[in-house]
């Protein structure tokens, strides 16, 4: 969301009134609950939702949770790079990162997570642990954060949706003091992005110190034993450390 708007004639940048916050939290999280619990009763109301019996009455359900306040997460980032930066770790993964896997194992799969029922501190980072499971129960579960088709995991809206975003977003820069085109991003190379992730040059041997073994290495590991010794004679880095 941006910290302000463009005005209706399209003439000047409208900033919001306080400065702190483009708008009341607890308005937005009211506002929220007001909407989600309508949409309940009338779609219960439309026949698209059914109700269970066992459970209280619809209206004494709504009014419990209409009485109750709720929250919404709002933060406030240091700058546009810090958004990137956040977004960036949710947008192009799915349920669960790789450095978390841990091992693969008799048919199962071990990861870590952290459980926030046992914390050391009220509002801290629950305790790391790991857990187990069989390979498919994991792929299960994984497969079930997976969005079914026509589902978009990004969506854009005002000033940077298709339709606004190459003359009003120009304009809006533009008001700003800001060139009207966007700075070009440069595109990492393959060993740029894996240094970046991992820490580490992978394309230096880690027994001899040679740069750009990265691929021997991979096709040294895919040969026969007899092939990987021909190659190690050539001085070819290997896995088991015989360099030259």
């Amino acid at each position: 969301m941006t910290g302000g708007g463009l005005a209706l004639d399209g003439n000047r940048w409208v900033r919001p009134r306080n400065k702190r916050y483009l708008f009341d939290g607890v308005a937005l999280s009211a506002a929220y609950r007001d909407r989600l619990l309508g949409r309940i009763k009338r779609a219960v109301a439309a026949g698209q939702m059914v109700w269970p019996a066992a459970e209280p009455p619809l209206g004494q359900t709504l009014a419990a949770l209409g009485a109750k306040g709720w929250e919404v997460y709002i933060w406030a980032f240091a700058g546009p790079q810090a958004v990137t930066d956040y977004l960036s770790r949710y947008v192009h993964q799915v349920a669960i990162s790789n450095h978390r896997l841990v091992k693969l194992e008799g048919g199962k799969v071990t990861f870590e997570y952290y459980d926030n029922k046992d914390r050391t501190e009220a509002g801290g980072k629950g305790k790391k642990k790991q857990l187990s499971l069989p390979v498919l129960t994991f792929m299960r579960r994984w497969l079930s954060h997976v969005l079914p088709p026509g589902y978009k995991r990004i969506r854009y809206y005002g000033l940077h949706h298709s339709s606004a975003r190459q003359e009003k977003l120009a304009r809006c820069r533009q008001l700003l003091g800001l060139a009207a085109a966007l700075p070009e991003v440069a595109e990492p190379s393959l060993m740029e992005w894996l240094t970046e992730i991992l820490g580490e040059e992978v394309d230096r041997c880690p027994h001899c110190g040679a740069k750009g073994s990265l691929s021997e290495r991979s096709s040294f590991e895919q040969l026969s034993w007899l092939g990987g010794l021909i190659l190690s004679l050539f001085g070819q880095p290997t896995p088991a450390g015989v360099c030259r």
